[in-house]
């Protein structure tokens, strides 16, 4: 094996490593999450002019990300998310209900 090969080895070893670690985090599942969102994975990136190659180019990097996780990945990720966003709302209306009592 030459040196290019073991260099690359090394590599794909290393990034397949933080993926794990980066998936076993709830602060990473998020986080991809997020780019995955905003990247527009799950939105029709056609606008009908010149932004949608703009758009195509976003949502790709998004599929990079989701091609790169397992479905289980992807449920963990949708569950978090959905978690998270519940955990706002209930934190907003203890907040609210703390102001209306405290009136």
């Amino acid at each position: 094996m030459s040196l290019d090969q073991k260099v690359e080895e090394r590599r794909e070893e290393d990034v397949a490593a933080a993926w794990t670690e980066v998936l076993g985090t709830w602060a990473g599942r998020l986080v991809l999450w997020e780019i995955m969102s905003e990247a527009g994975l799950f939105r029709n990136p056609y606008t009908g002019n010149a932004e949608t190659n703009f758009l195509c180019g976003k949502q790709h990097m998004a599929q990079w990300i989701a091609a790169n996780l397992t479905p289980d990945d992807l449920f963990s990720m949708q569950k978090d998310h959905a978690a998270f966003m519940q955990d706002i709302e209930n934190a907003i209306k203890q907040q609210e209900d703390e102001t209306d009592d405290a009136q």
